[in-house]
């Protein structure tokens, strides 16, 4: 009778990949159904933006290196980075921060990196304090952040660029052109760069559209932008309106961009 029951217990309790509704001892164990939360780590993303269908721009909302009247750089700018889960903290974040000259596709160069911890549903501003020689020279600077934490749940939104020109109508008037640099990243390969303007409230035209170029090779392209005669603002409310020129390699993927904003103040 003893060994009946042995034999009953171990066919009721074979691991069959389900628990079975009894109150004897089994060799299966319950399989954790609790979910696991991990931080999602994020910044203003160009690609993010673009991968949704919608038009980026680069004059990120979470970074900011100008100040106006005139347009220059500030002493310090910011970048804020921010915990989107509503559970889970983000500990021992790396921020990297790198700048290049204005343009599209320029080297960059690792400014600082710092480390940050992030609560759930919570953001963080970071300041980047800039040299006096940096601050003398070119009052336009791209700066492009890089979140690293190894569980982020979501990559594609760790990453964001400023990349911005400043032009006022009062200082240049209603019709000008911007000198913007364009640059192939790709270090071994010859590439096709397309570029296109961003349908806006201005009309912008570009110099050239299309050209092939040499690894490393860099060139500029000459954007012209006018503003349109109905639309005006005053030095005390001065409307901003952005131009965008983006980059693409062919075969779609995205090189850059860079934005320039007008202010209308006349």
């Amino acid at each position: 009778m003893a060994e009946l029951q042995r034999n009953w217990l171990t066919w009721l309790c074979s691991c069959t990949g389900e628990r079975r509704p009894t109150r004897s001892r089994c060799c299966c164990l319950p399989m954790g159904g609790r979910k696991v939360h991990r931080p999602d780590l994020a910044i203003y993303s160009q690609t993010e933006e673009a991968a949704e269908g919608r038009q980026p721009i680069w004059n990120s909302p979470d970074i900011t290196t100008n100040d106006w009247e005139p347009f220059q750089l500030m002493p310090a700018f910011t970048a804020v980075v921010r915990n989107l889960s509503d559970r889970s903290f983000a500990a021992n974040t790396l921020v990297h921060c790198y700048t290049s000259r204005f343009g599209i596709g320029l080297e960059r160069r690792l400014f600082a990196t710092r480390k940050v911890s992030i609560m759930a549903g919570m953001a963080t501003e970071l300041s980047y304090p800039l040299d006096a020689e940096t601050l003398a020279g070119e009052q336009r600077l791209g700066v492009f952040m890089h979140i690293e934490h190894p569980h982020d749940m979501k990559a594609i939104n760790n990453r964001g660029e400023q990349v911005i020109d400043g032009r006022q109508t009062s200082d240049v008037g209603r019709s000008f052109t911007v000198e913007n640099p364009v640059r192939n990243s790709d270090t071994a390969r010859r590439r096709r760069i397309n570029l296109a303007v961003l349908p806006g409230v201005h009309s912008a035209t570009l110099a050239w559209t299309t050209a092939d170029f040499a690894p490393r090779e860099e060139r500029t392209v000459v954007v012209h932008v006018a503003v349109p005669g109905h639309l005006h603002g005053t030095p005390d409310d001065p409307v901003k309106e952005p131009v965008t020129v983006t980059a693409s390699f062919d075969g779609g993927t995205l090189l850059g961009g860079a934005t320039v904003i007008v202010r209308v103040n006349d």
